[in-house]
């Protein structure tokens, strides 16, 4: 399935399995991902769709790193099983706590936990 037609699967999905949004962002920064997704209840993720064969750009790899330093999920979805697992992921709410960037393919995985400040910087 070529991108093209991966969008259309994975728009129909958003609307009609998860009721939610799916926005186009424009290119206006290199590497932020194409897609912001927008759920009922307020839930947003920025989402970056691949064929099964797609690869990240190092300007991709770049700023969905930094984004997770940030403690934001950024979802890396390839082909359909891609698409189709992100979705039942949403339905059932298994996304795991601290995983704030992930990828349906292992090479692209950019992972880090939230930092966690001491209790003095917390009270300030």
């Amino acid at each position: 399935m070529n991108e093209a037609q991966l969008e259309v699967l994975f728009r129909r999905r958003v609307r009609g399995v998860l009721g939610g949004i799916v926005i186009q962002l424009a290119p206006t920064v290199a590497g932020i991902p194409d897609r912001l997704v927008i759920l009922p209840g307020g839930r947003m993720y920025l989402v970056e769709l691949k064929t099964e064969t797609g690869r990240l750009r190092p300007a991709q790899v770049a700023w969905i790193a930094r984004a997770a330093e940030r403690g934001t999920y950024v979802a890396v979805l390839h082909g359909v099983a891609g698409v189709l697992g992100w979705v039942t992921d949403r339905v059932n709410e298994t996304t795991p706590e601290g995983v704030h960037a992930v990828s349906t393919r292992g090479k692209d995985r950019v992972t880090r936990k939230p930092r966690v400040l001491p209790e003095q910087e917390l009270d300030a």
